[in-house]
């Protein structure tokens, strides 16, 4: 009965979600306030010239008579004023990657602790084999305490799995924002 319910729930959210993009229309805008609109991290965009071509980029910078699109930091496409019919924008953020931030990050810490007395400059000075013995002690002291320090992360990163790729379910639903310019 209860999986029914929720079946039915998770449906008719998705098909809501679904019809959101076609009952949103284009903003209406000129070109001189566009640029004090679109700014920011962008996760796409989605350039529309007035003969039906559409150029994506990551990033997009607008100059008084041009729009320049950008991908990894590489120009691909600049357009004059007058070919732009419409921009599309998604400033959504993939929140999965911090679930490979939080499980795999604290993975390190017992190997970044253990490689920490290396960066002493102080027995390298000396070069004698008992500064030597302490550096290792030093270190397997510091991997110990690593290894003390990586399960609490490491634990904060599974419970908040789920958040995360529910926030990404919710983003990924989102309509892109649009802009349709006039003169």
């Amino acid at each position: 009965m209860v999986s029914k319910a929720v079946s039915r729930a998770v449906t008719v959210a998705v098909l809501l979600a679904a019809g959101l993009s076609s009952v949103q229309a284009a903003e209406k805008i000129r070109w001189e306030d566009l640029q004090k609109r679109v700014f920011g991290d962008l996760r796409s965009v989605s350039v529309i010239t007035r003969d039906g071509h559409r150029y994506h980029s990551q990033r997009v910078e607008f100059g008084p008579d041009h729009v320049a699109l950008y991908d990894r930091g590489q120009l691909v496409r600049a357009l004059w004023r007058q070919e732009v019919e419409r921009v599309e924008i998604r400033r959504r953020k993939h929140y999965s990657r911090h679930i490979f931030e939080n499980v795999v990050g604290p993975l390190g810490l017992p190997i970044l602790g253990a490689l920490l007395p290396l960066l002493d400059p102080e027995p390298a000075r000396t070069g004698s084999v008992s500064a030597h013995i302490g550096t290792v002690g030093t270190g397997a002291v510091g991997f110990a305490i690593g290894a003390i320090l990586a399960p609490p992360f490491f634990v904060y990163g599974v419970a908040s799995a789920p958040v995360f790729l529910a926030a990404d379910g919710v983003a990924f639903l989102m309509p892109a924002k649009a802009f349709e310019i006039v003169e």
